[in-house]
């Protein structure tokens, strides 16, 4: 598919112009970065590393609960995000 160079220059101004908004209205939200995010679902994977052994991963799917900003934090990695764990029970 082609573009033309006019166009697709617009095409990415309005994308930078729309990012640039929903920085601006998640900062009005969440000042600061202070982001309130909830475990929304967990998936475990089990990646082969060779060899004998096998890792366990959990992927945790994270949401803030004021902007809806959504994020994925892994648990062998470290957690890199404040969240809190809600039951739906």
């Amino acid at each position: 598919m082609f573009i033309k160079k006019s166009k697709y220059r617009k095409l990415l101004s309005s994308n930078q112009n729309l990012q640039n908004r929903l920085k601006q209205l998640e900062e009005i939200l969440c000042p600061c970065e202070q982001h309130e995010y909830v475990v929304v679902d967990i998936e475990t994977t089990y990646p082969y590393m060779g060899g004998p052994s096998v890792e366990i991963l959990d992927k945790r799917k994270l949401v803030c609960r004021r902007c809806k900003k959504v994020v994925y934090d892994y648990n062998g990695c470290g957690t890199m995000y404040r969240y809190k764990v809600v039951n739906d029970d």
